[in-house]
Protein backbone atom coordinates (compact mmCIF):
# COMPACT_ATOMS: atom_id res chain seq x y z
CA UNK A 1 0.00 0.00 0.00
CA UNK A 2 0.83 3.68 -0.27
CA UNK A 3 -0.22 6.44 2.10
CA UNK A 4 0.72 10.01 2.80
CA UNK A 5 -0.39 13.57 3.48
CA UNK A 6 -0.96 16.55 1.24
CA UNK A 7 -2.61 19.97 1.33
CA UNK A 8 -1.33 20.35 4.92
CA UNK A 9 -3.89 18.15 6.66
CA UNK A 10 -5.37 15.84 4.03
CA UNK A 11 -4.52 12.15 4.02
CA UNK A 12 -4.69 9.46 1.33
CA UNK A 13 -4.21 5.71 1.22
CA UNK A 14 -4.17 3.20 -1.64
CA UNK A 15 -3.87 -0.47 -0.72
CA UNK A 16 -4.04 -4.00 -2.09
CA UNK A 17 -4.60 -6.98 0.19
CA UNK A 18 -4.42 -10.63 -0.81
CA UNK A 19 -5.00 -13.72 1.28
CA UNK A 20 -5.30 -17.41 0.52
CA UNK A 21 -6.07 -20.36 2.78
CA UNK A 22 -5.51 -23.97 1.76
CA UNK A 23 -6.41 -27.08 3.74
CA UNK A 24 -5.96 -30.81 3.19
CA UNK A 25 -7.51 -33.16 5.76
CA UNK A 26 -6.93 -36.92 5.85
CA UNK A 27 -9.52 -38.96 7.73
CA UNK A 28 -8.50 -42.57 8.21
CA UNK A 29 -10.49 -45.71 9.04
CA UNK A 30 -13.92 -44.47 7.96
CA UNK A 31 -16.51 -47.17 7.35
CA UNK A 32 -16.79 -48.13 3.67
CA UNK A 33 -20.32 -49.06 2.56
CA UNK A 34 -20.51 -48.83 -1.25
CA UNK A 35 -18.34 -48.58 -4.32
CA UNK A 36 -18.57 -45.67 -6.77
CA UNK A 37 -21.26 -47.49 -8.75
CA UNK A 38 -23.50 -47.83 -5.68
CA UNK A 39 -22.88 -51.53 -5.14
CA UNK A 40 -22.38 -52.96 -1.66
CA UNK A 41 -18.74 -52.88 -0.61
CA UNK A 42 -16.61 -52.93 2.49
CA UNK A 43 -18.60 -53.29 5.68
CA UNK A 44 -21.90 -54.11 3.95
CA UNK A 45 -20.27 -57.10 2.28
CA UNK A 46 -18.16 -58.14 5.27
CA UNK A 47 -21.00 -58.16 7.79
CA UNK A 48 -23.06 -60.55 5.63
CA UNK A 49 -21.12 -63.67 6.63
CA UNK A 50 -22.26 -67.27 5.97
CA UNK A 51 -20.80 -70.76 5.86
CA UNK A 52 -19.98 -72.15 2.44
CA UNK A 53 -20.39 -75.75 1.37
CA UNK A 54 -17.06 -76.61 3.02
CA UNK A 55 -18.22 -75.18 6.34
CA UNK A 56 -15.94 -72.13 6.13
CA UNK A 57 -17.17 -68.67 7.19
CA UNK A 58 -17.06 -66.48 4.09
CA UNK A 59 -18.73 -63.37 2.73
CA UNK A 60 -22.17 -64.24 1.37
CA UNK A 61 -21.30 -62.67 -1.97
CA UNK A 62 -18.74 -65.46 -2.45
CA UNK A 63 -21.18 -68.24 -1.55
CA UNK A 64 -24.17 -67.39 -3.71
CA UNK A 65 -25.07 -68.93 -7.06
CA UNK A 66 -23.67 -66.01 -9.10
CA UNK A 67 -19.90 -66.28 -9.58
CA UNK A 68 -19.86 -62.99 -11.51
CA UNK A 69 -20.19 -60.97 -8.30
CA UNK A 70 -17.52 -62.79 -6.29
CA UNK A 71 -15.12 -60.69 -4.21
CA UNK A 72 -12.08 -62.82 -3.38
CA UNK A 73 -10.68 -59.94 -1.24
CA UNK A 74 -13.75 -59.83 1.03
CA UNK A 75 -12.95 -60.63 4.68
CA UNK A 76 -16.03 -61.53 6.74
CA UNK A 77 -16.22 -59.49 9.92
CA UNK A 78 -17.08 -60.82 13.38
CA UNK A 79 -18.78 -57.99 15.30
CA UNK A 80 -19.28 -59.92 18.55
CA UNK A 81 -16.80 -60.08 21.40
CA UNK A 82 -13.93 -57.93 22.58
CA UNK A 83 -11.03 -57.98 20.12
CA UNK A 84 -12.96 -60.03 17.59
CA UNK A 85 -12.33 -57.57 14.75
CA UNK A 86 -8.91 -58.28 13.27
CA UNK A 87 -6.78 -55.85 11.29
CA UNK A 88 -7.59 -57.77 8.09
CA UNK A 89 -11.31 -57.30 8.76
CA UNK A 90 -10.75 -53.60 9.34
CA UNK A 91 -8.75 -53.10 6.17
CA UNK A 92 -11.54 -54.46 4.00
CA UNK A 93 -14.37 -52.70 5.88
CA UNK A 94 -12.76 -49.27 6.07
CA UNK A 95 -11.53 -46.53 3.75
CA UNK A 96 -9.13 -43.61 4.11
CA UNK A 97 -10.81 -40.44 2.89
CA UNK A 98 -9.76 -36.82 2.51
CA UNK A 99 -11.03 -33.29 1.99
CA UNK A 100 -9.44 -30.36 0.13
CA UNK A 101 -10.50 -26.77 0.79
CA UNK A 102 -9.34 -23.30 -0.12
CA UNK A 103 -10.50 -19.71 0.26
CA UNK A 104 -9.07 -16.65 -1.49
CA UNK A 105 -9.69 -12.93 -1.19
CA UNK A 106 -8.37 -9.87 -3.06
CA UNK A 107 -9.19 -6.35 -1.93
CA UNK A 108 -8.35 -3.07 -3.68
CA UNK A 109 -9.11 0.05 -1.63
CA UNK A 110 -8.43 3.77 -1.74
CA UNK A 111 -9.60 6.75 0.26
CA UNK A 112 -8.87 10.40 0.94
CA UNK A 113 -9.80 12.32 4.07
CA UNK A 114 -9.39 15.85 5.31
CA UNK A 115 -11.24 18.98 6.37
CA UNK A 116 -12.36 22.30 4.96
CA UNK A 117 -10.06 24.53 7.04
CA UNK A 118 -8.32 25.89 3.89
CA UNK A 119 -11.64 27.07 2.44
CA UNK A 120 -14.17 27.70 5.19
CA UNK A 121 -15.19 26.83 8.73
CA UNK A 122 -18.55 26.49 10.41
CA UNK A 123 -19.23 28.13 13.78
CA UNK A 124 -18.11 24.90 15.48
CA UNK A 125 -15.00 24.37 13.33
CA UNK A 126 -13.90 22.93 10.00
CA UNK A 127 -16.00 20.35 8.18
CA UNK A 128 -14.39 16.90 8.10
CA UNK A 129 -14.87 14.40 5.28
CA UNK A 130 -13.71 11.09 3.82
CA UNK A 131 -14.23 9.63 0.34
CA UNK A 132 -13.22 6.21 -0.85
CA UNK A 133 -13.74 3.13 -2.98
CA UNK A 134 -13.17 -0.60 -2.59
CA UNK A 135 -13.35 -3.71 -4.74
CA UNK A 136 -13.38 -7.23 -3.31
CA UNK A 137 -13.13 -10.61 -5.00
CA UNK A 138 -13.71 -13.75 -2.95
CA UNK A 139 -13.65 -17.42 -3.90
CA UNK A 140 -14.23 -20.60 -1.91
CA UNK A 141 -13.92 -24.30 -2.65
CA UNK A 142 -14.42 -27.50 -0.67
CA UNK A 143 -14.47 -31.06 -1.95
CA UNK A 144 -14.32 -34.49 -0.36
CA UNK A 145 -12.85 -37.53 -2.02
CA UNK A 146 -14.99 -39.33 -4.66
CA UNK A 147 -16.18 -42.02 -2.22
CA UNK A 148 -17.48 -39.52 0.33
CA UNK A 149 -18.99 -37.29 -2.35
CA UNK A 150 -20.92 -40.31 -3.65
CA UNK A 151 -22.26 -41.21 -0.19
CA UNK A 152 -20.28 -44.46 -0.15
CA UNK A 153 -18.93 -44.07 3.41
CA UNK A 154 -20.49 -43.73 6.84
CA UNK A 155 -20.41 -39.93 6.47
CA UNK A 156 -23.23 -37.96 4.89
CA UNK A 157 -23.12 -37.45 1.14
CA UNK A 158 -20.88 -34.38 0.81
CA UNK A 159 -20.90 -32.92 -2.68
CA UNK A 160 -18.24 -30.43 -3.83
CA UNK A 161 -18.81 -26.78 -2.91
CA UNK A 162 -17.57 -24.63 -5.78
CA UNK A 163 -19.68 -21.46 -6.13
CA UNK A 164 -18.92 -18.66 -8.60
CA UNK A 165 -16.56 -15.95 -7.39
CA UNK A 166 -18.14 -13.16 -5.36
CA UNK A 167 -17.26 -9.67 -6.60
CA UNK A 168 -18.28 -6.45 -4.86
CA UNK A 169 -17.54 -2.86 -5.91
CA UNK A 170 -18.17 -0.09 -3.38
CA UNK A 171 -17.95 3.67 -3.03
CA UNK A 172 -18.43 5.52 0.23
CA UNK A 173 -18.37 8.95 1.81
CA UNK A 174 -18.53 10.41 5.31
CA UNK A 175 -19.02 13.95 6.53
CA UNK A 176 -18.86 15.64 9.93
CA UNK A 177 -20.39 19.10 10.43
CA UNK A 178 -19.43 20.94 13.65
CA UNK A 179 -22.40 23.31 13.75
CA UNK A 180 -21.79 25.00 17.10
CA UNK A 181 -19.14 24.85 19.82
CA UNK A 182 -18.27 26.65 23.05
CA UNK A 183 -21.63 28.36 23.52
CA UNK A 184 -24.13 28.37 26.36
CA UNK A 185 -26.27 25.24 26.06
CA UNK A 186 -24.20 24.30 23.03
CA UNK A 187 -20.81 23.17 24.20
CA UNK A 188 -20.98 20.99 21.08
CA UNK A 189 -23.54 20.50 18.33
CA UNK A 190 -22.31 18.23 15.56
CA UNK A 191 -24.08 16.49 12.69
CA UNK A 192 -22.66 13.39 11.00
CA UNK A 193 -23.59 11.45 7.88
CA UNK A 194 -22.21 8.47 5.99
CA UNK A 195 -23.22 6.67 2.80
CA UNK A 196 -22.00 3.50 1.07
CA UNK A 197 -23.14 2.03 -2.25
CA UNK A 198 -22.28 -1.61 -2.96
CA UNK A 199 -22.68 -3.43 -6.26
CA UNK A 200 -22.69 -7.24 -5.99
CA UNK A 201 -22.34 -9.62 -8.94
CA UNK A 202 -25.12 -11.75 -7.40
CA UNK A 203 -28.91 -11.40 -7.26
CA UNK A 204 -28.35 -8.82 -4.50
CA UNK A 205 -27.28 -6.29 -7.15
CA UNK A 206 -26.81 -2.67 -6.07
CA UNK A 207 -27.66 -1.74 -2.47
CA UNK A 208 -27.18 1.32 -0.26
CA UNK A 209 -26.34 1.76 3.40
CA UNK A 210 -26.35 5.08 5.24
CA UNK A 211 -26.10 6.68 8.64
CA UNK A 212 -27.32 10.02 10.04
CA UNK A 213 -26.33 11.23 13.47
CA UNK A 214 -26.54 14.26 15.75
CA UNK A 215 -24.44 14.98 18.85
CA UNK A 216 -25.48 17.65 21.35
CA UNK A 217 -23.55 18.53 24.48
CA UNK A 218 -25.36 21.34 26.31
CA UNK A 219 -22.46 21.43 28.79
CA UNK A 220 -19.08 19.77 28.78
CA UNK A 221 -20.03 16.81 30.97
CA UNK A 222 -23.38 15.97 29.38
CA UNK A 223 -23.61 14.48 25.90
CA UNK A 224 -26.71 13.34 24.00
CA UNK A 225 -26.48 11.33 20.80
CA UNK A 226 -29.14 10.40 18.24
CA UNK A 227 -28.60 8.10 15.29
CA UNK A 228 -30.59 6.68 12.37
CA UNK A 229 -29.05 4.11 10.06
CA UNK A 230 -29.82 1.51 7.44
CA UNK A 231 -27.46 -1.42 6.85
CA UNK A 232 -27.44 -4.24 4.33
CA UNK A 233 -26.75 -7.93 4.82
CA UNK A 234 -25.89 -9.78 1.65
CA UNK A 235 -25.29 -13.46 2.42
Amino acid sequence: GLDGNFNDDWRYEVAFNYGKFESHVDSTNQMLLLDLDGNFDGYLLAKDAVRNSAGQIVCAVNADANPANDRPDCVPINMFGSGSVTREMQRFSEADIYRDEEAEQMVWSAYVSGDSSDWFELPGGAMGFALGAEHRTESAYSAWDPLTAAGATSLNTLLPFDPPDLRVGEVFGEIRLPILAGLAFAHELTAEAAYRYSDYNTEVGGVSAYNLGLIWAPVQDVRLRGNYSTSVRAP
